[in-house]
């Protein structure tokens, strides 16, 4: 009905993929006055794909307002269409797989159909299609992918929609385990995915920016998040691995560093709803009186720039944007709120001298260190940060602080014989004490930031959105009074005999970890430090199975373990432990706008029991539908499926309140119900309005 709507210099944005009439009368209702005979108009087809629009109307007549709905009929002329795809669930490497297509056409006509697999073209045919539905079949032998995502595609010269041409079916391929590492940092997850190769899985890695959708995530056994930051994962991606964990039973296995847990601002996220650890420690005895500096770059180049992370060149510099020396005096004036009166605290400005804004001394009320931030201005001179950390430790010395630390701010802009000088400075710092962390501001030379980090002990913050710094910096500031990172030689204490670590009898002393609250319903398995701290610890969301390893994969706590021979049995143990186990199989399927699962479990399922799915639909929203049996280990139920994308759906069978058995399944509804040829049917949306003449269009 969109393209009715539209006039002449309208900016207005109309989403065309669906009908949701309900939304649209709660909104018109909510604007009209009260004190006025109120009076909405709908002009619709009749056909809603979302939202409960016999409710609405029912309340709007509740409420007196009165309804007038002018039905119009939708434009029509020939079209051909995917109706639905079929697909095997599941197939081996070198089996054949069947696929069918429903197409289906307004009108007898020559189409061309293409049979896609993972985006990749592998057969096309000119098919003669009747008015109504046509099926077309294809075979294709199961490579050893992950997964076959089929994808079927119809053309012709009589289509009036383009939106339904395609539907979609995934094949996930049985053989070896399947793990998938999301690494924060490059390579950080080399030990891990090494030690899971060598007991027979396939392993795969990915960063943040190329993890994908549902599907993808569905083709693996479970996924290893190794030292990724909250922030580097979109809400849309942890609402996927979510889903992928809750409804799946995909299992997930969290493994710390300098820029997880506490350190990588998961306390309170959605991320952290999935964990079996809170990045938190309640008692406040833990907490260190801290003394910092944070040195802070304000050369010519800290003006208003966004900068690429290819070099420190003049053509890695682009004009426009903040001014990033306001990003830094904001950050640094938010940090106050992490730091206690007792703490102390020093501002350093640097460009081509160090010039002191505030030495070290107690923070107290703040006022002062606040007074002396306005300081933090670009003075447009030269960069030159050779002695800075120098000139901070030598205040640093001095200081009564038990934890001694500086936060570096600059773009980097200077000379790599600079940034390597600053290297080997932090080096000497962190012997000394006085550990290094650094946050980007901007992304000029990155690598070498980072190494300043990783050689002062600290972590790197790089800048790709400085309106993130001050929140980072804050959490910077908690995470170094808390002490959230936990360094020094600790023994891991064995504390179960889940299947997870049953056979973890002796394993070498790490060198740190995060410090963590474990939940609890959750199971600890590993203990680790004097405040005996979870170190492993694991619990069940929904179908899957979620453990949080607090130290790291094994570039900086654990390497110890990374050499130890028994690493690979028990990476192995503790990834194998979260992999799903399902009771059957489930088949989740679409046609025609409408969709269906249908679940086989492996055994007979008891009278009595309760048979439901929890659907999660390509917004996020989630809707549960009962099943009905069909014999005794087989159930079906429709599904709601309004919007076109990725569904999930995970069946569990209950009987007295426990589940005993589960099954899940993905598939993608190809298009949305907007665009099948259904005509005009009014009483859809006004049932108990006055509703005039149809009017056709």
């Amino acid at each position: 009905m969109a393209e009715h709507l539209a006039w002449a210099g309208s900016t207005a944005v109309i989403d065309r993929s669906d009908t949701d009439p309900a939304s649209g009368l709660r909104v018109a209702a909510a604007m009209l006055p009260t004190d006025h005979a109120r009076r909405i108009v709908l002009v619709s087809d009749g056909r809603p794909t979302l939202g409960d629009t016999a409710a609405e109307v029912a309340r709007l007549r509740r409420d007196g307002v009165r309804l007038d709905v002018h039905v119009v009929a939708p434009a029509s002329g020939a079209d051909v269409a995917v109706g639905s795809v079929r697909a095997p669930q599941v197939a081996r490497p070198g089996e054949t797989a069947t696929i069918e297509a429903d197409l289906v056409a307004t009108a007898a006509q020559l189409v061309t159909v293409t049979l896609r697999r993972n985006d990749q073209p592998v057969d096309r045919r000119a098919v003669e299609v009747t008015a109504g539905t046509t099926t077309v079949s294809f075979t294709q032998p199961i490579d050893d992918s992950a997964q076959q995502r089929w994808e079927v595609l119809v053309s012709g010269p009589d289509n009036g929609r383009t939106q339904n041409d395609a539907g979609r079916a995934t094949t996930r391929v049985a053989g070896r385990a399947r793990v998938l590492l999301v690494e924060g940092v490059p390579d950080n997850a080399a030990s891990v995915a090494a030690a899971l190769a060598a007991t027979g899985a396939d392993v795969a890695t990915a960063d943040p920016t190329t993890l994908g959708g549902l599907n993808d995530l569905s083709a693996f056994d479970a996924i290893g998040l190794v030292d990724v930051p909250a922030a580097s994962l979109s809400s849309a991606q942890t609402a996927q691995l979510d889903t992928a964990v809750r409804e799946l039973g995909v299992g997930l296995v969290a493994i710390g560093g300098t820029s997880s847990f506490g350190a990588g601002d998961y306390l309170g996220s959605p991320l952290e709803n999935l964990l079996p650890v809170v990045s938190e420690v309640p008692d406040d005895q833990r907490r260190s009186r801290v003394a910092q500096v944070f040195a802070v770059d304000v050369s010519g180049s800290m003006g208003a720039c966004h900068c690429s992370e290819e070099g420190i060149g003049a053509n890695a510099r682009l004009p426009g944007g903040v001014e990033k020396t306001d990003i830094a005096r904001d950050a640094a004036v938010k940090a106050l709120a992490g730091m206690a009166p007792t703490d102390e605290l020093g501002v350093l400005a640097l460009d081509d001298r160090n010039r002191w804004l505030l030495d070290v001394s107690l923070v107290g009320n703040g006022a002062t260190a606040r007074r002396r931030m306005g300081g933090i201005e670009q003075t447009g001179r030269a960069t030159s940060l050779g002695t800075s950390l120098q000139a901070a430790a030598a205040q640093l010395d001095k200081a009564q602080g038990t934890v001694r630390h500086v936060v570096l701010f600059t773009d980097g802009f200077t000379s790599g014989e600079a940034l390597t000088g600053l290297t080997a400075q932090a080096a000497q710092l962190r012997d000394s004490g006085i550990t290094v962390s650094v946050m980007g501001t901007g992304e000029g030379a990155a690598r070498q930031l980072r190494q300043i980090a990783e050689a002062g002990g600290g972590r790197y913050y790089p800048g790709r959105d400085l309106q993130l710094l001050p929140d980072l910096l804050l959490q910077e500031t908690k995470v170094v009074s808390r002490q959230l990172i936990v360094e020094g030689e600790v023994v891991p204490v064995r504390t179960s005999v889940d299947p997870m670590v049953a056979s973890l009898d002796a394993a070498p002393p790490l060198r740190g970890y995060l410090a963590t609250t474990a939940r609890p319903t959750a199971a600890t398995h590993l203990q680790v430090g004097e405040h005996d701290d979870p170190l492993l610890a694991s619990w069940r969301v929904g179908l899957g199975t979620v453990a949080a390893w607090t130290s790291d994969a094994g570039r900086r706590w654990s390497a110890p373990w990374a050499a130890w021979d028994g690493n690979p049995e028990f990476w192995s143990g503790v990834f194998r432990a979260t992999f799903p186990h399902p009771a059957g199989a489930a088949r989740l399927s679409f046609a025609d706008g409408e969709g269906r699962v249908e679940a086989v479990f492996d055994d007979d399922v008891p009278d009595g029991a309760a048979v439901e799915g929890r659907v999660t639909d390509p917004s996020g929203e989630v809707s549960t539908v009962r099943l009905e049996r069909i014999d005794g280990r087989r159930f079906a139920g429709a599904v709601p499926a309004g919007r076109a994308g990725s569904y999930a759906v995970g069946v569990t069978a209950t009987l007295d309140g426990a589940a005993i058995a589960a099954v899940s399944a993905t598939a993608d509804s190809g298009f949305s119900r907007e665009y099948l040829d259904r005509g005009a049917d009014g009483s859809r949306c006004g049932h108990g309005a006055h509703s005039p003449a149809a009017a056709a269009t």
